[in-house]
């Protein structure tokens, strides 16, 4: 029992940032699927110019047509929105990594959540003035851009979580960080439809919306309290030579140049080509989750917010549990990185050719049958296989390369999805999980083409070996965190600078997607279709 509760008082004390992670994510997905509901309703009433009882009404099959029509319009939207939303964050990342490494990193956790409360409360003052244009929610995207949006955030969470932990414990507390975090998902997602069927029961529909909107905010509000309270500028050594770091604008744009010169650079044993490849999949395998989910649902299955709420959240639950308990069984067994790739790539082409053949509401339990379904190990498996291909020293900058050009990619993807889904959604909604299907079978080809060739050249060995050279030069060349903070090990800088840059590994595995009809899922649930 002494043991226990010792255990339970060193947990306590341990906690740091995860109660404002899993409030963050609460607030993230508590909007999302009305943010679609609310955009739909307006390009129906404003844009089209049809009545309000119809609007409201939208989901009906007497109104069908009219669904339609502001689906396609809230597609081309999202192109918009994603465009807007995408590419600043992206490039303050390369710059305010290295600004953090000197300067800490309560800044680059406060930025963000300034834009997102800026982003919910432009949909809260929309959800007010019913007459506004739902053209006018660009403004909070466009000011959740400017604050650095969900990636900023990411990277100054785990980066602090770096800097308090100690090399051996940071992988462990990181993975922890992720597992709590992810709650916050489900709980969004079941919460946000209590609180606006009661609204909307007792004042209305809009203020079912304001409700919503107004609970994301101020929960937005206390993230950024709590933030401000826990989250300490840590004295970070600068004892370095200046030619070595040079400022943050300097490194931002060196940070630039060296990830298309190490993604480039010639290579033995075919290396080259394997990390081409390996990026080449990872975007790849980003169109072949299937996207559009709940608009499709809305048309092929009559589901509303709350048929499709309780499926996302088990969905999400289920997900995030079955990572957790595959990957270290997968690691115990030896399995290889390629043949694990392979086999999630493999289930989710199995979902999505199902789904191509679902055409009524009875099909419902292909995404039932199907909710188990561990999303995201592929994603693991290539990051991991990245890794082992590039040398030691290379890692931060393959990361941020992935996390670079999954932040963009989006766009094109987006762009794809639409078009088939707009062009096929009165006759074939299904159609878009046609390209789904494909894309996931080209990576699912490259998988096992990659298996092959790298059993053909030997670089199981190769891998065995780096990993040996790595440990050893880890076990040389960092210090203890616990001297760094005494000020006995003026190299450790350099160590913080490449767990920035690494933060990149973990990004794209628990971000939420700017739009709710843009993907069903990433590496770690959240309301996306």
């Amino acid at each position: 029992m002494d043991r226990i509760q010792a255990y339970m008082i060193q947990l306590w004390k341990n906690i740091t940032i995860e109660p404002l992670m899993v409030i963050y994510y609460a607030a993230l997905n508590v909007m999302e699927l009305f943010r679609t509901d609310m955009k739909l309703e307006r390009f129906c009433r404003v844009i089209n110019n049809h009545t309000a009882e119809e609007c409201e009404n939208i989901h009906d099959h007497e109104n069908r047509y009219i669904l339609y029509e502001a689906q396609k319009q809230d597609g081309i939207f999202g192109i918009m929105e994603y465009t807007v939303g995408d590419i600043v964050p992206v490039i303050m990342l390369l710059f305010l990594s290295t600004w953090s490494d000197r300067n800490g990193r309560r800044l680059v956790m406060l930025m963000p959540l300034v834009g997102c409360m800026a982003y919910s409360f432009t949909y809260f003052l929309a959800a007010i003035f019913t007459s506004w244009s739902p053209i006018i929610l660009l403004i909070g995207s466009f000011l959740r851009s400017l604050s650095g949006s969900h990636m900023l955030f990411l990277m100054g969470a785990y980066a602090y979580m770096a800097d308090l932990t100690s090399h051996g414990a940071r992988t462990t507390r990181m993975a922890v960080l992720t597992a709590l975090m992810s709650l916050g998902s489900p709980i969004g997602t079941m919460l946000g439809p209590v609180i606006f069927n009661a609204a909307d029961e007792t004042w209305g529909q809009s203020a079912g919306y304001q409700c919503v909107f107004g609970t994301a905010t101020l929960l937005f509000i206390v993230t950024f309290i709590i933030t401000f309270i826990v989250v300490k500028d840590r004295p970070m050594v600068t004892n370095i030579d200046e030619d070595q770091t040079g400022n943050c604008f300097q490194m931002g744009w060196r940070n630039v140049s060296g990830l298309w010169n190490s993604a480039f650079k010639k290579r033995p044993q075919n290396r080259r080509m394997y990390i081409l490849v390996l990026v080449a999949m990872m975007l790849l395998n980003i169109c072949a989750i299937p996207q559009k989910l709940y608009v499709w649902s809305q048309i092929v299955l009559d589901w509303d917010i709350d048929d499709y709420s309780p499926y996302w959240s088990l969905r999400s639950l289920l997900a995030h549990i079955m990572i957790l308990v595959l990957t270290p069984l997968i690691r115990n067994t030896g399995i290889h990185d390629c043949l694990t790739a392979a086999g999630s790539v493999g289930l989710k082409a199995i979902k999505t050719i199902m789904m191509t053949m679902v055409s009524s509401p009875s099909g419902a339990w292909v995404l039932w049958a199907t909710v188990w379904m561990p999303d995201g190990l592929e994603s693991l498996a290539i990051r991991s296989l990245l890794t082992k291909v590039c040398e030691p020293f290379e890692v931060g900058r393959m990361m941020a390369l992935l996390a670079v050009t999954e932040a963009i990619w989006p766009i094109l993807d987006i762009f794809l999805y639409t078009i088939v889904y707009n062009s096929t959604i009165e006759y074939w909604p299904s159609a878009v999980y046609v390209m789904s299907s494909a894309f996931g079978l080209l990576v699912l080809a490259l998988l096992l083409w990659m298996r092959l060739d790298m059993q053909k050249n030997g670089m199981d060995e190769e891998f065995e070996k780096a990993a040996a050279k790595y440990t050893h030069m880890k076990n040389e060349s960092v210090g203890d965190l616990s001297k760094c903070e005494q000020g006995e090990d003026s190299n450790n800088l350099e160590e913080k600078s490449s767990v920035t840059q690494n933060i990149s590994n973990l990004i794209p595995e628990i971000s939420v997607k700017e739009d709710v009809n843009n993907q069903e899922s990433n590496e770690t649930p959240t309301i996306e279709d």
